[in-house]
């Protein structure tokens, strides 16, 4: 979305057109917004391998930090649509 945002942008300036300075105010918004909301969630639920196992941790403000070692997995499942990839 934001390389959408910015190549339109970047069009209208290389054609000539104005673009007004309320929707370049709001595309720059726009893509700050998208950015911090990426960044906080990727800061608030991770997932960690460590030489003895796996962490996850969840929340924000408030951490639940899980670790479960790996000889405590039992089994384990790989569910993988075909065409996710794509």
């Amino acid at each position: 979305m934001i390389f959408i945002i910015v190549g339109v942008l970047i069009y209208f300036n290389g054609v000539g057109l104005t673009v007004p300075k309320f929707v370049l105010i709001i595309s720059i918004s726009f893509i700050f917004l998208l950015i911090k909301f990426t960044e906080i969630y990727r800061i608030k639920d991770w997932w960690g391998i460590t030489n003895s196992g796996f962490v996850q941790s969840l929340g924000l403000l408030n951490k639940n930090v899980r670790e479960v070692g790996f000889s405590s997995i039992s089994d384990m499942d790989v569910h993988k649509p075909f065409l996710k990839d794509f």
